[in-house]
């Protein structure tokens, strides 16, 4: 998965340090990507505290969980609809990642993307969770900030 310029100067700019900084670009990054399909984005952010700050390597590391994800969705799912939703609970953050898509066979490895994701969220200690659910996927990532 290749980072554009504009991707690696917003991720090396530490005035970028902050959850609301990061879930501003979040939601940025998924309607520009999907904006040309047919997948509607949405967005829900709650309970989280914008100042909160976020290492650059977290935030590096969320974000590429968040573009494999979203290209996921784009590539495999079938989904028309992309949930992005954002909870902070004092000092743990999750993001979850929903479609309304196909889902993942239950007979499919898992591939280098997911692997990756759940690799990223070990570094930073956190958690990577698939919820199959009735109509689509969800990816729940968490981490203690």
């Amino acid at each position: 998965m290749n980072i554009s310029m504009r991707e690696m100067l917003w991720s090396l700019n530490a005035g970028n340090d902050t959850l609301g900084s990061f879930i501003d670009y979040a939601i940025l990054y998924t309607t520009n990507f999907l904006k040309k399909t047919k997948i509607m984005v949405y967005s829900e952010s709650e309970d989280i505290i914008a100042e909160t700050p976020i290492s650059t390597e977290m935030r590096r590391n969320l974000f590429l969980c968040l573009k494999e994800a979203v290209n996921n969705v784009y590539k495999h799912s079938h989904a028309d609809t992309l949930n992005l939703s954002f909870l902070q609970e004092k000092n743990c953050f999750s993001m979850k990642i929903s479609d309304n898509g196909t889902g993942i066979p239950d007979d499919q490895k898992e591939g280098n993307g997911l692997r990756n994701m759940r690799r990223r969220m070990n570094e930073l200690s956190g958690e990577f969770s698939i919820i199959q659910e009735n109509h689509g996927t969800s990816l729940l990532f968490s981490i203690v900030l």
